[in-house]
């Protein structure tokens, strides 16, 4: 059969069935002719197969070498690497600062929180800080021209630029009601004030409309209140004012006789003294201020409340609002020592 192999017992029984001769012991078996199949399925030395003709046995593979990298190419590389991010993050800060541009060109409009007075009362708003929207945003400077503030009924209130400061305005109740003030900033930008009027504050002037209008009389009312206001020069500035005040109000409806007229040069230099030393106390502030001297801010803000001792003043309204922020950061200072 083929591919079976046969054994050396196999071939002596078959030798003696046919009648031939056994080969001594040690003598070579006769040669076969090989047949086909194991000629082809039996290499020999000098015809090899076609498998290990076609396919020689494969050789084990060289070690592969190393990959060594250049420390220059890894700086180089790592610096391109920043580069590439430095430019991509300027360029996002640009389209946001050019999205925030497009955003912010026109005039805004901001509102401050609605002012309560009463009729006859005074009331300083700061205008430093509005809100547009639900955010906090810096107001700015109320501009100069006589169009910047209108208000729209002004029999109910009145709206001034307060004069110490561009950043404030002040609103005088005159008669009940609700109005709304329209403020234009230097940088063209509204501002929208909701005022209510409401009460009434006593005028400290109302009972000289209960004098007679009788000249005489009030001439001579008139004179007394001049030489009181002369005397008290020396001692308050704020109360000799308030008595020329009082000699030109009895003398209105006499104005064209004196002493009307002095009276109004009394006040107008009165008024003249008292913003010089507020100013110059002012500029104490600042420098005080910005040398951290708080006890020294603190000194000079009580003077220039001395020196305006009316709250229905603006000016005292400003000093005290100061003072509040100096003698917050003087406690703050304390805290801080200990």
């Amino acid at each position: 059969m083929p591919g079976c192999t046969v054994s050396i017992g196999d071939v002596a029984l078959r030798l003696q069935q046919a009648g031939q001769p056994l080969p001594a012991a040690g003598a070579a078996a006769p040669a076969r002719a090989p047949s086909a199949k194991a000629t082809a399925a039996t290499p020999t030395r000098e015809t090899p197969t076609l498998a290990a003709t076609a396919a020689p046995a494969a050789q084990p593979a060289a070690p592969a070498a190393p990959v060594v990298y250049d420390q220059g190419e890894i700086k180089t590389g790592r610096l391109a690497m920043i580069m590439i991010i430095g430019a991509g993050a300027l360029l996002v800060l640009a389209i946001a600062g050019w999205v925030a541009l497009k955003q912010d060109t026109g005039p805004k409009v901001g509102t401050l929180r609605p002012v309560l007075v009463r009729v006859n009362e005074n009331r300083l708003v700061l205008t430093s800080v509005v809100r547009v929207g639900n955010e906090p945003r810096p107001g700015g400077d109320i501009a100069d021209d006589n169009q910047a503030i209108i208000v729209d009924d002004p029999e109910i209130a009145s709206v001034t630029k307060y004069q110490y400061g561009p950043k404030a305005v002040v609103v005088a109740g005159r008669t009940s009601g609700s109005a709304t003030a329209w403020l234009r900033t230097v940088s063209g930008n509204r501002i929208v004030l909701r005022i209510l009027v409401r009460g009434q504050r006593e005028d400290p002037l109302d009972w000289i409309e209960r004098v007679p209008k009788v000249l005489e009389l009030r001439r001579v009312q008139a004179e007394k209140r001049i030489t009181t206001g002369d005397r008290l020069r020396s001692v308050s500035l704020f109360r000799a004012t308030q008595e020329y005040i009082i000699a030109r109000e009895l003398m209105k409806p006499f104005n064209s006789y004196e002493p009307y007229g002095r009276a109004k040069d009394s006040i107008q230099k009165m008024n003249d003294l008292i913003d010089a030393r507020y100013e110059e106390l002012r500029n104490n502030v600042k420098q005080a201020w910005s040398t951290k001297d708080f006890d020294l801010a603190d000194k000079q803000l009580q003077e220039m409340m001395q020196l305006v001792p009316d709250e229905n003043d603006p000016r005292w309204q400003r000093a005290k609002m100061l003072r509040d922020d100096v003698l917050l950061e003087i406690a703050a200072t304390g805290r801080r020592r200990r």
